[in-house]
């Protein structure tokens, strides 16, 4: 805030001029100004604009008061999926200008958003369901029941997988079977698994959280042989696949090396990947080089990118819930 007007503090644009100039503001954690005009002895207090749901400020910037559970974006449609499991809401958001496509109310909780074959497809743990949709139009294209309450989904080889959402000690992994409708279970009782799926190997891969120590196996889908890879102290509980890398807590791991799994280790948890970039909760990766290109200005809870450059952070300030977009320069 300067003697005449509020700024945005992440894109430097003006929010909202004073109605007087003065010297003497304070603004609290709910956006309510407090200003001292000179020569009265008065006390004037001005909120600023906001809407109760979702607000968007700039086509850089965007927050919102609903809490968010996750992010993915499709960079051949241009759009950004957020989650909000406690509102049990997902918001389609135009990454060009941050502009609020569609709200959607897929059902109870959801927890995961999937993009492939030219559909959305949203885990509803609450309800024990996915929800799909047409990614062009977000058309609702119909829901399927499943065998368990889904925390996370990957998708290949002609089948959808996806974690029990329990939440107890032990999870399962199960499987759908998009041609037959089959659903069965995967022989194996894994704790809290994260999932993700090589095309390449036609391999899945699982994130064990366990008390202490963090496991990765892998499941091979031929025969459904499941394999330990690796044992590494645990931590953060991000997973996720890119480029046929995995990238588990803090750790980069690389499974077609055997022998030398953990390409590289940050000094942060990870968030997201994509062609160019790594990012962290703290920070932005060159990927070629593992070398550090910018430090983020507040922590990223969650990320995800494009391969059209794209970066996009959820950052959580005061009572706000951000949603940052970033092109770096090449």
């Amino acid at each position: 805030m300067t003697n005449k007007a509020v700024y945005d503090r992440y894109t430097s644009a003006k929010i909202n001029a004073l109605p007087f100039p003065t010297n003497y503001a304070l603004m609290d954690a709910k956006y309510n100004l407090y200003l001292i005009k000179e020569g009265e002895n008065r006390i004037y207090k001005y909120p600023l604009p906001a809407d109760e749901s979702y607000y968007v400020r700039s086509s850089h910037y965007a927050f919102t008061n609903v809490p968010i559970s996750h992010l993915a974006y499709d960079s051949s449609t241009g759009w950004l999926y957020v989650l909000s499991a406690e509102d049990s809401k997902l918001f389609v958001i135009r990454a060009s200008d941050m502009k609020m496509v569609k709200e959607i109310h897929p059902g109870p909780q959801p927890t995961d958003v999937k993009i492939d074959g030219g559909k959305v497809y949203v885990a509803l743990s609450g309800a024990t369901k996915m929800a799909i949709y047409d990614a062009k139009t977000m058309q609702f294209l119909g829901t399927v029941p499943l065998i368990a309450a889904p925390r996370s989904l990957a998708i290949g080889d002609g089948k959808i997988f996806f974690t029990d959402n329990s939440r107890t000690l032990t999870g399962s992994i199960a499987v759908y079977d998009m041609k037959t409708k089959k659903q069965w279970r995967i022989p194996k009782v894994f704790i809290n698994p994260l999932i993700g799926y090589d095309e390449k190997q036609n391999v899945l891969y699982v994130g064990q959280e366990g008390t202490s120590d963090h496991d990765l196996y892998a499941v091979r889908l031929s025969d459904w042989h499941v394999s330990q890879l690796l044992s590494f102290p645990g931590g953060d509980d991000a997973f996720f696949m890119n480029g046929g890398e995995i990238f588990y807590g803090k750790a980069r791991i690389n499974p077609a090396q055997p022998g030398a799994l953990v390409a590289a280790e940050f000094p942060e948890p990870l968030r997201a990947a994509s062609r160019q970039y790594i990012i962290t909760s703290r920070a932005i990766y060159n990927r070629a080089t593992g070398t550090k290109i910018a430090d983020l200005s507040s922590e990223a809870l969650l990320a995800t990118a494009g391969d059209d450059g794209m970066i996009f952070t959820y950052r959580k300030v005061a009572t706000n819930h951000y949603l940052i977009k970033q092109k770096l320069s090449q």
